[in-house]
């Protein structure tokens, strides 16, 4: 929902870390980090938000080859000894 991306939810007044939301970007997913936060001026009125994008793709992946790896390198050893 729109109300749950980090920009909205800054506008909204809260602080935002560490949601990950994933985009199509020419025709491939991205997996972006995104922090947020609102902008108040001197007055404490709400003036807008800094949003703040992580491309994090390509990390996932390579934790989740990482983890594969992993788990067979844990099947062959126990087929030693």
């Amino acid at each position: 929902m729109r109300e749950d991306l980090p920009p909205v939810r800054a506008l909204e007044g809260e602080v935002v870390r560490g949601v990950e939301v994933l985009v199509r970007v020419q025709g491939r997913d991205v997996l972006l980090n995104t922090n947020a936060s609102p902008v108040n001026n001197e007055k404490g009125q709400r003036r807008g938000a800094v949003l703040v994008m992580e491309d994090v793709t390509e990390r996932r992946r390579r934790e989740r080859q990482l983890r594969n790896w992993l788990g067979a390198l844990d099947l062959d050893s126990e087929g030693c000894g």
